[in-house]
């Protein structure tokens, strides 16, 4: 009897394999969740923002455009946030460009032990719990650093801040962009398979560890995570819609597998 037409399964359409950080496997799409990440309105609203920050006008001090932000006080913290709306499951990408340096002055003037980053938090203060940050930025050069998060927790908001603790710090171009999966890039560096164990279940075969797998659908949202210790593991798709799905598999040694499917 052949199971792949006589029971609901998944068949696998394409079977291809990606570096961990191609950006092939996702488009950011959609516009940016973040207001005025670029700072040219005639206000910073709606970011909340401390005394130590201000808009940078001066056209040899600015990142992008005419405008970008500015934090000042050398020795002091300061920072800015607001709140974006997110999705639960939904994986987003987050970035900015920044530079830090000793005192106010173009890009390029000295630095030294100084640092400027970008976060996601559940709530303002203290107690804040940082959910994903980009690295830290140390150079006076504008330099792009970006992330992604995945709302495995299920946020309904998430608090997006910037900030550094001493020397005077320059940003812009901040952004919060959910992601779907569009296309795939043909690598041969893994090689995965598929085979349908059951009729809401399959398993997949790694030549390599793999240390864990998860199952996208179209729109991006993330429906099941599992960590993963071996060459094989098995999944189930119990309640799920007939349709196609995106199985991301990321081995040990760091490269993703990702599986486009269908569940008929």
């Amino acid at each position: 009897m052949n199971t792949k037409t006589t029971f609901k399964s998944l068949v696998a359409i394409a079977l291809l394999g990606i570096s961990l950080n191609s950006s092939a496997q996702f488009e950011s799409y959609g516009s940016n969740l973040v207001v005025n990440g670029g700072f040219e309105d005639a206000t910073t609203a709606p970011w909340v923002k401390n005394v130590n920050t201000a808009r940078e006008t001066a056209a040899e001090r600015v990142i992008f455009g005419a405008v970008c932000i500015r934090f000042t006080g050398v020795t002091a913290f300061s920072n800015i946030y607001q709140f974006v709306k997110v999705e639960h499951g939904a994986r987003y990408e987050f970035g900015f460009t920044a530079r830090i340096q000793d005192a106010v002055g173009p890009a390029g003037s000295p630095s030294t032990n100084r640092s400027i980053g970008m976060y996601l938090k559940d709530k303002v203060g203290t107690e804040g719990v940082t959910l994903a940050s980009t690295a830290a930025i140390t150079t006076s050069t504008n330099t792009t650093e970006k992330f992604e998060y995945l709302n495995e927790a299920n946020y309904d908001s998430i608090m997006v801040t910037v900030s550094k603790n001493n020397g005077i710090g320059y940003a812009d171009s901040i952004y919060v962009r959910k992601m779907i999966f569009t296309s795939v890039v043909n690598n041969s560096a893994i090689n995965l398979k598929l085979y349908p164990k059951s009729q809401n279940t399959f398993t997949i075969v790694s030549d390599k560890p793999l240390k864990g797998v998860e199952i996208f659908s179209m729109s991006g949202v993330c429906i099941a995570r599992k960590e993963v210790s071996g060459l094989q593991t098995t999944l189930s798709m119990t309640g799920e819609k007939a349709g196609v799905y995106i199985v991301r598999a990321t081995l040990e040694n760091g490269f993703t597998g990702v599986m486009k499917y269908m569940l008929r």
